[in-house]
């Protein structure tokens, strides 16, 4: 899977619509979402970063360098990214729905979860010690569909007891709380 994170409305975050591969180069574009009813959708008039995701095509290797071209109305930009050789899964391939977590910025990660898409997590606080976070999630009571789906979550950094990045200090895990999405992640560079 892959991340693309964009800032506008928290509440209108950009789907992707198509994704295609020539070799180690990989063409997305976003478009905004639908609204329920036809109409076009009304969004809160925020900044915020927020995140899209999709599925790295097959015949793409990502333990080697990608570069991805992406569109998001008029616009397209670039960003190539380094192979990472942890990366062990086969693009096409099935998943065992585990949590993953990439930084996009010194200070910011986005979180991969999966489960329903009607209750996405939502993030309570988060606590920054030394090597890593702890993230908590508010549980939901409500009703939430039994589909499985991606789901991705901004997280920010700033510790400001330090003047290094968090990306840049080596390991740095998170720990989840709560949302039924308890246990660990290690964030990969990118």
């Amino acid at each position: 899977m892959f991340a693309i994170v964009t800032w506008g409305s928290s509440t209108c975050v950009p789907i992707v619509d198509e994704v295609s591969a020539d070799g180690q180069k990989v063409t997305v574009s976003l478009v905004d979402p639908p609204s329920a009813d036809g109409e076009e959708k009304a969004c809160t008039a925020d900044l915020a970063a927020r995140a899209s995701v999709g599925g790295i095509p097959e015949g793409v290797d990502p333990t080697k360098d990608v570069e991805f071209v992406v569109t998001v109305g008029d616009i397209t930009d670039d960003v190539d990214l380094d192979g990472n050789s942890a990366l062990t899964g086969t693009p096409g391939s099935s998943t065992e729905y585990a949590p993953s977590a990439g930084w996009f910025d010194d200070d910011g990660a986005v979180l991969l979860t999966w489960g329903s898409s009607t209750c996405p997590p939502i993030v309570e606080g988060v606590e920054e010690q030394p090597g890593g976070a702890t993230v908590t999630f508010a549980t939901e009571d409500g009703v939430c569909t039994m589909d499985m789906v991606p789901r991705a979550t901004v997280l920010g950094f700033g510790n400001d007891d330090s003047d290094d990045d968090a990306a840049d200090d080596g390991e740095f895990v998170l720990t989840l709380v709560g949302g039924n999405l308890d246990g660990t992640v290690s964030v990969m560079r990118g």
